[in-house]
């Protein structure tokens, strides 16, 4: 029980020490299942939604990346929560 409970701290102490835009990108994963770098910067004001993905999973969250294409043809990635 114990290990379980370190294990749990020491997750907690990870996020603790997340950047705040990556906190957004968390929080925002956590309730709406996905974001896209356009969605980041309008709703945000985040820019580099790759660097807070890396920092995610840095700390161990599993986030997908499944490339799109807008109706110009134009790719970009948008990052999914792995199931």
């Amino acid at each position: 029980m114990a290990n379980g409970t370190q294990t749990n701290q020491m997750n907690i102490m990870k996020l603790l020490k997340l950047k705040p835009q990556a906190r957004k990108v968390l929080n925002h994963l956590t309730k709406r299942k996905s974001i896209s770098p356009l969605e980041a910067l309008h709703v945000y004001g985040i820019y580099r939604l790759a660097a807070c993905i890396h920092e995610l999973r840095k700390i161990g969250i599993q986030i997908n990346t499944v490339m799109k294409a807008d109706a110009s043809g134009h790719h970009y990635a948008r990052y999914e929560v792995a199931a």
